[in-house]
């Protein structure tokens, strides 16, 4: 590993041999076990990273990173994108696109809703299903998905 380094040696070398004694050696060996414990954290922490750079905000890695996380063995934790909302578009007659019919209330037709744009826009851009076996804390997906998830999208978690 490019990180491995004996420290206690390193620091016995570093001394002139005259100076080599047992009080000194062991003041040093205090001294090298502090810069072991930063290099330890250093280890785990590059190995940490390397797992996290691995992934992204697709939806596929995204998937892969829950069901490494949460579902290692079955791997039931998926994503699916939510059902968009078609929109509404008006047509002029030349234009030869289908008919969208608006009753009064006396009809008794299902009613047809003309929504703005911001009434729209307040969905759901993908959901992602976690199986009723599968025990997890919302905060804590929520706080993993968070670190991937690109600005504007939302999202929501499902159980059955």
């Amino acid at each position: 590993m490019l990180f491995d380094i004996d420290y206690k040696a390193v620091g016995q070398r570093l001394i002139p041999y005259f100076l080599r004694k047992t009080r000194t050696i062991a003041f040093l060996d205090s001294i090298m076990k502090a810069l072991e414990d930063v290099n330890n954290l250093l280890v785990t922490t590059r190995t940490d990273l390397q797992f996290k750079l691995t992934f992204n905000a697709q939806i596929i890695y995204l998937t892969e990173y829950l069901n490494q996380t949460h579902d290692p063995v079955l791997k039931r934790i998926f994503i699916e994108d939510s059902s968009v909302v078609r929109d509404t578009y008006w047509f002029r007659l030349a234009d030869a696109q289908s008919a969208i019919y608006l009753f009064r209330d006396s009809e008794g037709a299902a009613p047809y809703y003309l929504l703005r744009h911001s009434e729209v826009v307040g969905g759901v851009d993908y959901i992602i299903h976690f199986p009723a076996a599968v025990s997890f804390d919302q905060d804590v997906v929520r706080n993993q998905v968070n670190v991937y998830n690109l600005a504007g999208r939302v999202y929501t978690i499902v159980t059955p």
